[in-house]
């Protein structure tokens, strides 16, 4: 896969250009996908023919993002840490806002300082986990 960066711009071998941005939500939608086809069919009996097949791709779309089925088991078992990673950061957020509004319910101006510290806080994880 021959891939130039130009400013922000990925430009692949057959003329087809996108931001990074859009390049990283597409192969997050793809690692979403071929997980839930690997998770239901099993790793080993699913192949690159399957996946592209199953999701009515090309091959050479696939490969524009993932060099080798190694390559793309590998990004699926970081992607799915980082999920994880993100849903218990999150999850225990809340919990710890729990605790607050329970030991501060006098304190109204309090509460709502770390409600507001809270959703910073949420977006501050799930923004990182989509630019991981």
């Amino acid at each position: 896969m021959e891939t130039i960066y130009i400013q922000n711009v990925f430009m692949c071998k057959f003329n087809f250009i996108m931001t990074e941005s859009e390049f990283n939500r597409a192969r997050e939608e793809l690692l979403e996908n071929i997980s839930e086809l690997f998770l239901k069919y099993g790793l080993r009996s699913t192949s690159m023919d399957d996946i592209c097949s199953h999701l009515k791709i090309s091959k050479k779309t696939l490969y524009q993002y993932f060099s080798n089925k190694d390559d793309l088991v590998e990004q699926i078992m970081m992607h799915r840490r980082n999920n994880y990673r993100t849903q218990k950061d999150i999850e225990e957020l809340g919990k710890k806002l729990a605790v607050l509004e329970a030991n501060y319910s006098d304190n109204p101006a309090y509460l709502a300082l770390m409600r507001q510290k809270f959703e910073l806080r949420k977006c501050e994880v799930e923004h990182n986990e989509t630019s991981e």
